[in-house]
């Protein structure tokens, strides 16, 4: 009885850049033409190696900035929905840091100018001034409509009247209306000792009780 000779790669179909072949059990492998020793790689759905984003946020948005950079062929991959909505909290999420040291800075100036303690006046003055490097490194001219100056007024009033109770001094009486403007903060020759003095002018010191 004669025995068929076994051809494990027998079929194959010749492409100008790689081979595609089929073996016994059915698996798909090619044999890719790149000018290198050839070698066999299973073939794998794309969707396999993309990350989730629920998951693994960093190593989603490393993946979906190298489908940008790869060009149309591979913008395939991207996952719309979850760009757009990272893309979304991420412009929030750099004007929440500008709002929130504009009102560190805020506060802190409103402590200098009101304090009676003059041992916390020195380390209050050099926030002041971390405070406004922050603020002019991340502030981006297109913020501006969306920056609430009299909403951040009222969140640096909370905590100088907070920091006052801590340190046992009476409450200030701290300008209603917001004394500053977002281009005054976001000078970057701002002078700060010019900064206490518009908010202690705006108020009128210690309230009365």
């Amino acid at each position: 009885m004669a025995h068929k000779v076994h051809q494990p790669f027998a079929d194959i179909n010749l492409s100008s850049e790689s081979w595609h072949v089929a073996d016994p059990i059915g698996v798909a492998v090619t044999i890719c033409d790149t000018g290198r020793d050839n070698r066999m790689e299973p073939d794998m759905p794309d969707t396999h190696r993309v990350p989730d984003r629920d998951e693994d946020l960093y190593a989603w948005t490393l993946h979906q900035a190298e489908m940008l950079a790869q060009g149309t062929a591979a913008c395939r991959q991207l996952d719309l929905n979850g760009l757009h909505e990272f893309l979304e909290e991420a412009a929030e999420e750099m004007l929440s840091k500008v709002a929130s040291q504009m009102v560190n800075l805020m506060a802190h100036a409103a402590k200098v100018a009101f304090t009676g303690n003059p041992e916390v006046i020195g380390h209050w003055r050099s926030e002041c001034v971390e405070f406004h490097d922050q603020v002019v490194d991340a502030y981006r001219k297109s913020m501006r409509q969306r920056i609430d100056m009299e909403g951040l007024w009222h969140r640096a009033k909370r905590k100088v009247r907070a920091s006052f109770a801590d340190h046992d001094e009476p409450e200030p009486n701290l300008p209603e209306a917001c004394p500053f403007t977002v281009e005054f903060l976001v000078d970057p020759d701002l002078d700060i000792e010019e900064l206490i003095t518009v908010v202690r002018h705006e108020g009128s010191g210690i309230r009365h009780q």
